[in-house]
C-alpha cells in the first residue's frame, strides 16, 4: 500500500487543481453558489496508524468567493490551501506544517492551448442510479476516474447535488452541481492495508467569505513555482 502522508495528499490536490483551473474565461456576473462548504473527512477499512492519523485531513473547506475558489485541507499537524481565481487566472498555495508556513503564486496562469492539451487528464463520469440527502441537498450518485498522462489513476464514488452550482464550471467535466460527498480508495483495490477515505459535507453556508479565511499568513516564506516543483518531484 501506498504511505498516506501530508506531502503525497499536497501533491494529489496540486495535481487536482492544476488539471481543473481552466474554467470559463473572462469576466462576468457571479451567478453561481457564493459562501462555503465544510466537510468531514473520515476512514473506512481499517484502523489508522499513529502517523497517520498525525498526518491524514480530517476536514475540509471549499469557498466561493467571486471568481475565486479555495480549498482547505485540515489534518492534526497543520493545513495548506489553494486559491484559483478564475477571472484573473492567478493560482496560490499555502502550507501550514508543524508551525512553519510557506507558500507559492503563479501570476495569470493562462495556459496555451497545446500546453492544456498536454496536460489536460482523461476524465470520465458514470451516472448511478441511487440518491441521498446529505447536509439537507438530495445528492445524485456517479463514478468518476481521472487519469492524468503518466497513466496514473484515480477512482472515486462522488455524490452530487444539481440544487449548487458553480459560477465557473469546468470546461471539459462539468458534473452539473456541487459535488458533497468523495470516496477513494487510498491504495490498490486487492490490497488489506487500502483506506477508503470519505468527505461528505456537513454545513453549507451560503454568504460572503471573511478574507481571513484564506489570507497568506504573516511571515510566510515565498517559493517560486521552479521551487514548488523541486519540492514536488517536479509535477506542478
Amino acid at each position: 500500500m501506498k504511505k498516506i502522508t501530508v506531502f503525497s495528499l499536497v501533491l494529489l490536490m496540486v495535481l487536482s487543481i492544476n488539471s481543473f483551473a481552466d474554467g470559463a474565461k473572462g469576466k462576468k456576473k457571479v451567478k453561481g453558489f457564493q459562501g462555503m462548504i465544510t466537510y468531514k473527512i473520515t476512514y473506512e477499512g481499517r484502523e489508522l496508524t499513529t502517523q497517520e492519523e498525525t498526518q491524514s485531513p480530517n476536514k475540509k473547506i471549499t469557498m466561493y468567493v467571486g471568481a475565486k475558489e479555495i480549498d482547505k485541507t485540515i489534518m492534526p499537524m497543520g493545513s495548506f490551501f489553494t486559491v484559483i481565481d478564475h477571472e484573473t487566472k492567478d493560482f496560490t498555495i499555502v502550507i501550514n506544517q508543524a508551525g512553519q508556513a510557506m507558500y507559492g503564486q503563479w501570476i495569470n496562469e493562462e495556459k496555451s492551448d497545446s500546453a492544456k492539451a498536454a496536460d489536460k487528464p482523461d476524465i470520465k463520469m458514470e451516472k448511478l442510479e441511487g440518491s441521498k440527502t446529505i447536509a439537507g441537498y438530495k445528492c445524485k450518485k456517479a463514478n468518476v476516474t481521472i487519469k492524468n498522462k503518466k497513466g496514473d489513476e484515480q477512482k472515486m464514488l462522488v455524490y452530487y447535488t444539481e440544487d449548487l452550482k458553480k459560477a465557473y464550471p469546468d470546461e471539459d467535466f462539468d458534473i452539473g452541481g456541487i459535488v458533497l460527498q468523495t470516496e477513494i480508495l487510498l491504495g490498490d483495490e486487492d490490497d488489506d492495508e487500502a483506506l477508503t477515505q470519505i468527505s461528505t459535507a456537513i454545513e453549507v453556508k451560503e454568504g460572503k467569505v471573511k478574507k481571513k479565511e484564506y489570507a497568506i499568513p504573516a511571515g510566510a516564506t515565498k517559493y517560486s513555482k521552479e521551487e514548488f516543483k523541486k519540492m514536488f518531484g517536479g509535477a506542478i
